[in-house]
């Protein structure tokens, strides 16, 4: 179960009247979305990597420091693109090999993993 603010902070949320300007994702791309981001780091995983600092592997644990892009092509199949972005964990630093694209077909099957 995801964690919850406490009452009082709920109580000052104000819902939107309307998702007119909202980004829409289809129950198909969500689906697709959720089935490679899973596969590619599981809640609660920690990346193991070669990098001298270790905040670079505690940054690419995190769901958060991914820039995530879905394509849908004319033949059905989702394209999803995760590429890290280290400065949202403070960190200037590059790395070469951290991003990974799914394919991910209507059915919920990982095709491939480039």
């Amino acid at each position: 179960m995801a964690p919850r603010a406490p009452e009082a902070e709920a109580a000052r949320v104000h819902f939107p009247e309307s998702f007119d300007n909202a980004t829409h994702l289809p129950g198909p791309m969500l689906e697709a979305l959720s089935l490679a981001l899973n596969d590619f780091l599981p809640p609660g995983r920690k990346v193991q990597s070669n990098a001298r600092d270790p905040r670079i592997a505690e940054c690419l644990s995190r769901r958060d420091t991914y820039e995530t892009r879905v394509l849908r092509s004319e033949d059905g199949l989702f394209f999803i693109s995760f590429i890290p972005d280290l400065s949202r964990c403070g960190l200037d630093a590059e790395i070469l090999d951290g991003g990974t694209v799914y394919c991910v077909d209507g059915q919920g099957r990982i095709v491939a993993v480039h």
